[in-house]
């Protein structure tokens, strides 16, 4: 892996590496989302004049569209190169904030469509060199990948297919793809983070009872 390459961005405005976010959403003219993932989805679009946004600029309008509970309590775990490795969520949280917060990063975080997916592959098949694989290999290889491909956020699967050709010779194995995927899914790390809490919330509150 390309040692250059920092998440030098996590999306977490109280981290002084990371650039101020605009307090409201009066700017880009996004309301939070209170009718589902299509919602968000078109106001994502919207926002950037009819062009879907990129994976920064999505983090960026996920955190103003948070709890400000949350965002205050979430702090970042970096690695010795500041690369986002996890979050942490410290001092107490309200359990509905948490659940809100989880239902917001769920509406950020829509796969891509089938037919997206389908011309990213093709781009990096086309721009990349294939190693000795017969063609049903290959192609159950492609059809595994696009299934895979439907986990992650589709900003950030268009980020890392549309740089592949860059960075490497050859068309990927899933193992380096999952990668470069799970790297740049700060949204996965914040969920996962959320979850914990959650869990360890309902836990203390189980044990009160008795």
């Amino acid at each position: 892996k390309d040692t250059t390459m920092k998440n030098d961005e996590p999306f977490c405005s109280n981290l002084p590496i990371t650039q101020p976010v605009a307090e409201s959403n009066t700017r880009t003219g996004m309301q939070r989302s209170t009718t589902g993932s299509d919602q968000a989805s078109h106001a994502m679009t919207l926002a950037n004049g009819g062009e879907p946004m990129g994976r920064r600029e999505v983090e960026k309008h996920l955190e103003a569209s948070l709890p400000p509970s949350i965002v205050s309590s979430i702090k970042p775990v970096l690695s010795s190169d500041y690369d986002l490795l996890a979050y942490t969520i410290e001092g107490p949280v309200a359990v509905d904030d948490i659940q809100a917060a989880i239902e917001t990063i769920e509406e950020f975080s829509q796969p891509a469509s089938a037919r997206e997916i389908g011309e990213l592959i093709a781009m990096v098949y086309a721009m990349t060199a294939q190693r000795n694989q017969d063609q049903i290999t290959m192609d159950l290889a492609i059809t595994s990948f696009g299934r895979k491909l439907m986990e992650y956020p589709a900003d950030v699967v268009r980020e890392t297919m549309t740089k592949w050709p860059d960075r490497s010779t050859w068309f990927p194995a899933w193992h380096d793809l999952k990668g470069e995927l799970d790297w740049r899914n700060n949204r996965g790390k914040m969920r996962e983070a959320l979850e914990k809490k959650l869990m360890d919330l309902n836990k203390f509150n189980t044990i009160r009872k008795f």
